[in-house]
């Protein structure tokens, strides 16, 4: 997570890009709104400069914070969020979502509740199997006429 106040759009973008670059993130998403709509244009052309293209999604709010954040809830109750204890933002992050809807701030929320909706949207990554690669079916068949036994033998 990253958290910052900025009002100049270019180092919105610049902030975005180096975080994507730097968590190899293979997705972003932006909220369909205000601050969308002024920075839009930034942000394609700075992609386009810094040849990072990296796939993004508009996310349009069809319902109100507290019904978005169902999802997130319902993942948190299944232990399936993990959050660093010693992150430097974890204080910041368990205080507003301890006081939601009722706290003050909701943007971490609304965040995360993004997150889990971009989550389940998507197939998870492949899993990397370790360890010697299983031969292929020829490999195998041609390993029989050495006197092995094939796959094909009866």
């Amino acid at each position: 997570m990253r958290r910052f106040r900025e009002d100049d759009g270019s180092n919105i973008v610049e902030e975005v890009l180096d975080f994507a670059a730097l968590w190899k993130a293979d997705s972003l998403g932006f909220e369909d709104g205000q601050i969308w709509k002024a920075l839009e244009w930034q942000f394609k052309k700075r992609c386009g400069e810094r040849m990072q293209y990296p796939s993004w999604e508009l996310l349009k709010p069809l319902t109100d914070k507290l019904t978005r954040a169902s999802p997130l809830k319902g993942r948190m109750q299944l232990g399936k969020v993990y959050f660093p204890n010693d992150a430097s933002w974890f204080d910041a992050c368990q205080r507003e979502l301890l006081h939601f809807p009722a706290g003050r701030y909701d943007d971490i929320v609304d965040a995360l509740a993004w997150v889990v909706r971009l989550t389940l949207s998507r197939q998870p990554p492949a899993r990397h199997v370790g360890g010697a690669k299983m031969k292929g079916w020829r490999e195998r068949l041609l390993s029989g006429r050495a006197g092995g036994v094939s796959h094909m033998g009866a």
